[in-house]
């Protein structure tokens, strides 16, 4: 017998869901990190004439990417946002809104799956904790495509689950059309955000299948999976092509030393292949992202804000919390399995969990050098996991037990996880926030705020040498920072494919630039070559150069 809900157990989920809005609510001073303004950079089409593009164009034909049909108004309304909206602190505003987002979705989600009160109480709490554990509040407003996969998956998931915990009754036409539509928008958008939403795609097929019940929702439910898989059938080649360097072959290679697209389709032997793809299959890598260190991967914070001390003990703290989640949710799964449940209801719980579980799994093969941000979207899918493990069962002695001290344990690892996380990296957060600009000692990040007090500065370096922020200006060198003063040019070249070692076999950046027709360079003088550096114009932390180079 289930126990009803005491006064005692109800606080907990709250109290977790406290700790994971204040950690999440420090993400506010995380530094805009290049990924979050790289993936705006190619996603302009509304800008660049039609055409998605990579941050340099050097890859070949591929680079000038002719964007689906469906994706187009996505990309429209995008690059619209950006351009109207164009200050770093709004791509974080954006990313905390898409993380808050996602908790309430999840809080609302767990309330469907429970059963009970109590039972919503502790799988809650067990999910919020598991969401403040570590770097992964941080990571979760990080403003990548993973966001609104992210919820979009969970939003899909939301609808493929309503009726569980009760006698169904059929569903009317016009509730199943629009149920099996929000499920196809919803995989629309993840196709049209990243390569990432072709891999999660079985989840919304399933969704759409378990969209609605009854006759009058059967066409409805046969209906949306094709048109999804349709839709998946055109992103694909875009996709691939995206990945794909034809022309370059040195960009080529290190392209194939990132995902799985890239390695399947280069000119490699198929034993290498082989031997690469099962390299990657590790999921626990993307938990290990999330725990804190002295140095995170290209000092996306601020690096040796905690030793090594404090980075073990830390680390000890956030994996045991997630070993003994997983190993009980792998049991969990495995003694359902057993049981061969025959409840629609419970049938579908084991469906999203093992779909999800695999297309996790898959990615980990695909994406071989796993980033932090890569965690921001696999690490919540598995907190969902293991959220259809905890109610794939009616609850019993055993599981109520297993539950109950799972929350416990969780919930005390993410308040002192929070606590670390304030103690030690608000201070360092706050201190850039108080500084807008570039940041010492982290090369691939800046400040989120202050951006209103230096742009005319930017704007101002690029009159220096006769570069306009307006679509006179074409193919203009520009950086993470002085991108989003001269977002509406024609065409510009990210610092990155053609400064850093993602720039293939450009060789003489000077060159390159002068036969693309580049207008000049408005960038920060740090991110310069020394020959360039003495040819540029300084202004304070930004340099610019004319053409003719």
């Amino acid at each position: 017998m289930t126990p009803s809900p005491t006064s005692r157990q109800l606080p907990t989920a709250m109290i977790a869901a406290i700790v994971a809005l204040c950690s999440v609510g420090l993400g506010l001073l995380v530094p805009i990190y290049s990924d979050e303004v790289g993936w705006r950079f190619q996603a302009r089409m509304a800008f660049d004439g039609g055409v998605d593009r990579f941050v340099a164009e050097n890859c070949g034909l591929n680079t000038l990417a002719q964007t689906p049909f469906f994706m187009q108004p996505l990309r429209y309304a995008t690059a619209s946002f950006n351009s109207a909206f164009a200050d770093p602190l709004t791509i974080r505003l954006v990313g905390m809104a898409y993380a808050l987002a996602w908790l309430a979705l999840l809080w609302t989600l767990i309330g469907r799956l429970s059963r009970t009160l109590a039972e919503a109480n502790r799988i809650r709490t067990i999910g919020f904790s598991l969401a403040s554990l570590g770097l992964l509040p941080f990571m979760l407003v990080i403003s990548r495509p993973e966001q609104p996969i992210l919820l979009a998956l969970t939003a899909a998931i939301f609808l493929g689950t309503a009726g569980l915990n009760k006698t169904r009754s059929e569903d009317g036409t016009a509730a199943s059309a629009i149920k099996a539509l929000l499920v196809v928008l919803l995989g629309m958008i993840a196709l049209g955000y990243h390569l990432k939403g072709i891999i999660f795609m079985p989840v919304f097929l399933a969704a759409a299948v378990f969209s609605s019940h009854g006759a009058k929702g059967r066409p409805w439910r046969i209906a949306a999976p094709l048109v999804l898989i349709g839709a998946t059938a055109l992103s694909i080649p875009y996709w691939i092509g995206r990945f794909r360097c034809p022309a370059d072959p040195l960009l080529a290679e290190k392209l194939g030393r990132e995902n799985i697209a890239s390695v399947i389709f280069n000119a490699d032997p198929i034993a290498p292949k082989i031997g690469k793809l099962l390299a990657g299959l590790n999921p626990f890598d993307y938990i290990l992202l999330t725990v804190p260190k002295m140095r995170n991967m290209s000092n996306w914070l601020p690096p040796q804000v905690i030793g090594h001390g404090t980075a073990l003990g830390w680390t000890i703290l956030v994996m045991i919390c997630w070993a003994a989640c997983m190993v009980a949710a792998i049991g969990v799964l495995i003694v359902v399995l057993r049981r061969r449940p025959k409840n629609q209801g419970d049938v579908r719980r084991i469906v999203f969990a093992l779909l999800i579980a695999a297309t996790i799994l898959f990615w980990s093969v695909a994406q071989i050098h796993k980033n932090v941000y890569e965690s921001a979207l696999t690490v919540p899918l598995t907190i969902i996991v293991f959220i259809f493990a905890f109610t794939a069962i009616r609850e019993s002695t055993h599981l109520l037990r297993l539950t109950r001290v799972l929350s416990l344990m969780t919930l005390g690892g993410s308040a002192i996880s929070a606590v670390l996380l304030m103690a030690f990296y608000g201070p360092a957060l706050s201190a850039i926030a108080r500084s807008p600009g570039y940041i010492a000692g982290q090369k691939s990040s800046f400040s989120a705020f202050g951006y209103g007090a230096i742009r005319a500065d930017i704007v101002a370096t690029g009159k220096m040498c006769g570069i306009s922020d307006d679509r006179r200006t074409k193919g203009l060198l520009i950086d993470d920072l002085t991108y989003i003063a001269f977002m509406n040019t024609w065409r510009p070249l990210h610092r990155t494919g053609v400064l850093s070692d993602w720039n293939g076999s450009i060789g003489d950046p000077a060159v390159y630039l002068r036969t693309h027709g580049s207008s000049g360079a408005v960038i920060g003088c740090k991110y310069l070559p020394p020959a360039l550096q003495r040819r540029a114009r300084r202004n304070g932390a930004y340099c610019c150069l004319d053409a003719p180079f």
